[in-house]
């Protein structure tokens, strides 16, 4: 018997341990709406503590679609637009040509994009996974694209563009 409630203890105590690991603070549930980011236990809710600034959201979804614009115009092969949004080896990269090999493959759809943790505030990178079909090819492939901004005066542009397959 002895057994059985000192292995409830420990258990509690790891729950607690957990809790605090992952940064969750015990709040009442006053509201009956599901609420996201966070995680619901007998009508309680443990909120996930948010960090993260309105601002940050803003940038990131702003270069989320940056990124977008960037991989949607190198399928098309719009040179325009991929010159307005480009400095650095991004820009070079369009100028020589290196991008046109992609207007050759079927663009299908961005599968994720994942933010990477940066010390420098006027630069971000983001790992975008793409699905593509390359021509002659039954199936689409996934690559991944490591894309760096870099904030010239007060606009985001996409300064290098790194490839694995």
């Amino acid at each position: 018997m002895w057994v059985i409630e000192k292995r409830a203890y420990y258990f509690f105590v790891a729950l607690i341990l957990l809790s605090l690991i992952t940064g969750c603070t015990e709040t009442e549930n006053t509201t009956k709406k599901t609420v996201t980011r966070n995680r619901t236990v007998k009508n309680k809710v443990y909120k996930a503590d948010k960090s993260e600034s309105p601002e940050l959201s803003d940038l990131e979804k702003n270069l989320k679609e940056l990124a977008t614009k960037y991989i949607l115009a190198k399928y098309k092969g719009d040179e325009k637009t991929l010159l307005k949004i480009t400095k650095e080896n991004a820009y070079k990269e369009v100028i020589s040509g290196e991008l046109k090999l992609f207007k050759e493959h079927k663009f299908e759809k961005i599968v994720s994009f994942k933010f990477q943790k940066s010390n420098i505030k006027e630069e971000k990178e983001i790992i975008v996974a793409v699905a593509s079909i390359a021509p002659g090819a039954p199936t689409s492939t996934i690559y991944y694209e490591h894309i760096c901004f870099k904030k010239i005066g007060d606009k985001w542009f996409i300064t290098k563009v790194l490839r694995d397959a």
